[in-house]
């Protein structure tokens, strides 16, 4: 009683994670997943439950995450930035258990590390996250064998400001990113 539901579509033949944007801390989030081919629907799946409830001590110090992608009811990478230290950062949970948030290496020539805006994960540890490093730049940061790199920055045609909202990956090398061009006022998709 009393919850509400938002739907998150997450496209693709081999589809195994889906990013959730936006959840705020001390609430319980649930879960369902169901599948979707030409035959129809599957029944949907367990439900899954998290809480982002302060634990990692994202509120209290000023960090914010804006994206969340699980590979399973387990095994979930939240993305944001870390208010404290001006850089992108993540946070894992490993078995159920949430770690720290981590701060992601500042890449050489920014004083401020970005905003980490999406994430998805193929699995437990291979991620990739997108967002605006700080020069506001669209910019897109990995995890390979769990292990996170700095944030890349993207060059963008028209010479402006970006930032990369969102991501789906199909797998570790083919994903599929959105976000909006300040300079050409344009929503782009980048793959």
């Amino acid at each position: 009683g009393g919850e509400s539901y938002v739907s998150a579509v997450c496209s693709g033949s081999a589809s195994t994670s889906c990013t959730v944007s936006s959840l705020a801390n001390d609430v319980t989030y649930y879960f369902t997943v169901e599948a979707v081919n030409g035959s129809g629907a599957s029944a949907p799946s367990a439900e899954a439950s998290v809480v982002l409830d302060g634990s990692t001590e994202l509120s209290p110090l000023g960090e914010e995450l804006y994206g969340v992608s699980c590979v399973d009811a387990t095994h979930c990478t939240a993305v944001g930035h870390n208010g404290t230290t001006g850089k992108s950062a993540v946070v894992s949970e490993t078995s159920g258990t949430w770690g720290s948030m981590t701060d992601l290496p500042t890449a050489a020539g920014l004083s401020f590390g970005g905003v980490l805006h999406g994430v998805s994960c193929v699995d437990a540890t291979d991620c990739t996250a997108v967002g605006q490093d700080g020069n506001n730049l669209p910019s897109i940061a990995t995890e390979s064998s769990g292990t996170w790199g700095s944030l890349t920055e993207l060059t963008l045609a028209s010479g402006g400001t970006a930032y990369l909202d969102a991501i789906h990956c199909f797998d570790a090398s083919d994903c599929i990113a959105v976000g909006y061009d300040t300079v050409a006022s344009n929503n782009h998709a980048v793959s």
